[in-house]
């Protein structure tokens, strides 16, 4: 497990910060009573340890510029690596949005200790309902992209240009161990759709989505049209001035 860094009055008024920047935030949404049920929670997950390997080859072009000339050169390349991810962190709780979990990585699991009671008082700790087998296509994918981007990063830097002609990248082997994560969650409701906000309980990292206000929607829209009326009306000036002149 990784214990919470922060506290609630850290996580309260990081809600309110956050919300704040929103530029269609209801008046009145960023206040106290909207971070009433603020909960502390310990996320079950499951954090997986990926061996893969990398193993590629292709063409790339290099420009290079002569008196007068461009010449491009071609050149063959291959990619042969081993890579490996250490916990790579999945929620195994269906009722907590994935993504959510994701936007607010990562967590620094230097700070992992053994599972110890004493650190549970004050929060919440879920069980999980979703098995590693479950995770596996999910953890499989992010593996994938871990590759795609190992690789294409290489290329990118070496080439101005560059096809792939073999891929045969793959994921060797995948374990997964139980870990309880620290994770402030909050829920609110506005004109019957539901809010969710997230905090890292360790890093401080924040993600979520706020209500949009119609009020100042509309409120920005006729701000909008008075400015281009008032444009408006000075060019029509001006125009008029210069005809009658």
């Amino acid at each position: 497990m990784i214990p919470f860094k922060y506290s609630r009055e850290s996580a309260e008024e990081a809600f309110i910060k956050w919300a704040g920047k929103g530029k269609w935030t209801p008046f009145g949404f960023v206040s106290k009573k909207n971070v009433a049920k603020m909960t502390g929670l310990y996320v079950p997950f499951w954090l997986f340890d990926i061996k893969a390997t990398i193993d590629a080859e292709g063409t790339g072009e290099k420009v290079k510029h002569g008196y007068q000339q461009k010449v491009i050169e071609t050149y063959t390349w291959e990619r042969k690596a081993n890579l490996r991810w250490k916990n790579l962190p999945l929620d195994g709780e269906t009722r907590i949005d994935d993504s959510l979990m994701e936007a607010i990585e990562p967590f620094n699991f230097n700070g992992l200790i053994p599972y110890d009671y004493r650190f549970l008082p004050g929060f919440y700790a879920d069980r999980y309902d979703v098995n590693p087998q479950d995770l596996a296509s999910r953890a499989t994918k992010r593996g994938l992209q871990g590759i795609d981007k190992m690789l294409k990063g290489s290329l990118t830097g070496a080439y101005e240009s560059y096809k792939i002609k073999k891929n045969k990248s793959r994921i060797d082997s995948m374990d997964a161990s139980y870990a309880l994560l620290p994770v402030w969650f909050l829920s609110y409701k506005y004109h019957k759709k539901f809010y969710y906000f997230a905090m890292n309980g360790q890093t401080g990292e924040v993600a979520g989505d706020v209500p949009v206000s119609p009020v100042k929607k509309m409120m920005f829209f006729f701000i909008v049209l008075a400015i281009l009326a008032v444009i408006t009306r000075f060019i029509l000036g001006l125009i008029m001035r210069g005809f009658w002149g």
